[in-house]
């Protein structure tokens, strides 16, 4: 992620000036890339880490101070090796020599991603130097944004049509769909690009927009690729292609949106039809697994909310349920050569050994409270659950489909 944090051509492209630094590696130079994060031609720093690059404790969403990255980081703060650390040095230089610091803008698929990392660095640097902390905390902008972009997983055949269409021999490029949208909170410290000249949606809350994205277009995701898999698909565009599921995806969506608040500038009917174009689109041949990683992790974050809000509404629950079960089920499935399905989540040991304890029983894993918190007190939640995967073992993932439309 290094070379994403701090290498500084794309920041200079967008103010129209020449380079300031060429791009910087981290590893190869750290002293390199601190000084080149400390010159005031630096104005935003933008993270695209993934959320395990922020160090957030799952459950809890506390910042993890034992975590060995930030042990070294703290240790060793002129050669650091993780996000903070050099955000950190690079900012201690800038106050030490009265300089005003740059803006930190997350563009990572986390809710929240700007007060996120906000708590995070401040964090951090407080058990560095509590007087740096305040300082942080009180003259870095940490907006909130919004980025959505489809974007599978590289593949060698990816590599191989860079290479022959355009010349380039890139060992990891990145293919994504033609739609992208960012929406970003209009908040900064050293001034910004005309963003808006392309495209880019400046607003004083990123919240509704972000709602609507992560309750439906990831929820979705989450739908597709629980019960894709369990329906022995492989890519999204299968799944799509089949009418009982295209259905099942629409009928989820018109299930949240009851949940979501009004979004500045946007059509709900409008956004919802474009989901489904996007899932359907043979050339974006977006895998199913990618979206069945981390289940633990998302399902929190994209499913449960929804969910209680619409039991606390007392609305219909189908869809969301089922997704649920979907998951229940994948974790307890096996591919085609008979053995089980590989469940990549760092809490796949716990996973399986509760879902062994009963194929038609979804309890032992709505029991985890870290995933599911008191979910499992509510009896409507659990039955709904329930019912739904007795099914999937009964009838399989299309018979279920099909008695529920």
């Amino acid at each position: 992620f290094i070379n994403k944090v701090c290498g500084l051509q794309p920041l200079s492209s967008l103010f129209h000036r020449p380079l300031c630094h060429p791009p910087r590696f981290a590893p190869d130079n750290r002293q390199a890339v601190i000084e080149a994060l400390a010159d005031p031609k630096c104005r935003i720093v933008t993270l695209t880490i993934t959320e395990s690059g922020y160090y957030i404790i799952e459950g809890s969403g506390e910042f993890d101070p034992n975590h060995p990255t930030i042990q070294h980081d703290l240790q060793h703060p002129d050669q650091p090796i993780g996000t903070y650390g050099f955000l950190t040095a690079a900012l201690e230089k800038r106050r030490k020599q009265g300089l005003a610091p740059f803006t930190v803008l997350s563009c990572d698929n986390i809710q929240g991603n700007g007060n996120m990392v906000r708590k995070m660095l401040t964090t951090f640097a407080q058990m560095r130097d509590p007087e740096l902390g305040r300082w942080i905390a009180e003259h870095v902008a940490f907006p909130n944004c919004m980025v959505d972009r489809i974007t599978p997983l590289t593949t060698p055949a990816d590599i191989k049509m860079v290479a022959q269409q355009f010349g380039i021999d890139d060992a990891f490029p990145g293919v994504a769909e033609p739609f992208i949208q960012w929406v970003i909170e209009d908040t900064f410290c050293a001034g910004r690009p005309d963003w808006e000249s392309v495209g880019v949606q400046m607003t004083s809350d990123v919240h509704p927009y972000e709602m609507m994205k992560i309750r439906l277009l990831n929820a979705s995701h989450m739908l597709i690729g629980y019960l894709g898999s369990v329906a022995g698909y492989t890519y999204v565009y299968e799944v799509m292609a089949d009418p009982l599921f295209r259905q099942a995806v629409a009928n989820l969506m018109d299930e949240v949106t009851p949940t979501l608040q009004p979004v500045p500038g946007i059509d709900l009917d409008d956004y919802k039809k474009t989901l489904i174009e996007r899932f359907s689109n043979p050339k974006i041949r977006d895998q199913l697994p990618r979206l069945c990683l981390n289940g633990s992790a998302k399902i929190p974050k994209f499913v449960l909310g929804s969910l209680r809000d619409k039991l606390q509404l007392e609305g219909a629950i189908d869809y969301l349920s089922l997704t649920i079960a979907a998951w229940c089920r994948y974790i307890n499935s096996h591919d085609g050569q008979g053995q089980p399905i590989p469940i990549d989540d760092p809490l796949a040991d716990i996973l399986t050994q509760r879902a062994s304890l009963s194929e038609l029983d979804p309890r032992p894993l709505l029991g985890l409270s870290e995933i599911f918190g008191d979910l499992v007190e509510s009896p409507r939640f659990v039955e709904a659950v329930g019912d739904q995967l007795r099914s999937l073992h009964e009838f399989g993932a299309k018979g279920t489909l099909a008695r529920l439309s």
